[in-house]
């Protein structure tokens, strides 16, 4: 189960954590960035092959905490919104609703 604390701990260490990075590696052509503790979402500005070795270092920025790929040219989901590419961006939110019957 954990203490209490443990999100809000988890929280604050990714935080500070990926606030090294990115000031470490200010150089990439991210347009916006969200987080929430462990979820991260970027809008990427440059080809593939250096979005590739931005996430590479990420995964190697820390021996411990690795993250997972997820990305599209066209929609991608985050959290419980699919953000969707055309000429601008649009958000389309998501109910997920489960019964135990």
């Amino acid at each position: 189960m954990g203490a209490k604390f443990s999100v809000k701990f988890a929280n604050i260490y990714v935080y500070k954590l990926l606030e090294q990075f990115f000031l470490n590696h200010n150089y990439y052509k991210i347009t916006l960035k969200g987080r929430l503790v462990g979820d991260i979402f970027l809008l990427w500005e440059d080809s593939e092959e250096s979005f590739s070795i931005f996430f590479n270092t990420l995964n190697n920025y820390h021996t411990t905490i690795k993250f997972e790929l997820h990305y599209s040219y066209t929609h991608i989901n985050f959290l419980d919104t699919i953000v969707y590419k055309n000429k601008i961006f649009y958000f389309r939110n998501q109910v997920i609703c489960q019964t135990n019957r």
